[in-house]
């Protein structure tokens, strides 16, 4: 770092404490450019990261949603099973359709 202060002072015809001051601003400058791009960076694999989050998500949010219709579906031809058995309203629509089918043939 000296080295660089004695060319600057050398060179650039400044005082010594200019040339440091100088070198110390342009070292903060490059760390902040340094520390940015990172952030950039890091800011652009997030942004990946949670894309694919996302279409897992509602790839695996759409399965569940498939495997609730059909257990809905199964629920409920459960319960009609139950409430026909409880009710005889099973018996009653199978003598109505026998009914129905002896009057076709007559």
């Amino acid at each position: 770092m000296e080295e660089l202060v004695k060319k600057l002072v050398a060179e650039a015809g400044i005082t010594e404490e200019q040339a440091k001051k100088a070198l110390e601003v342009f070292k903060k400058e490059a760390q902040q450019e340094g520390f940015m791009e990172k952030l950039g960076d890091w800011a652009e694999g997030a942004k990946e990261k949670l894309g694919d989050f996302a279409e897992d998500a509602k790839e695996k949010l759409e399965d569940l949603a498939e495997e609730a219709g059909e257990a809905l579906g199964k629920a409920k031809n459960f319960v009609a099973g139950v409430w026909n058995k409880m009710t005889g309203s099973e018996e009653k629509e199978k003598k109505q359709a026998e009914e129905k089918k002896e009057e076709e043939k007559k």
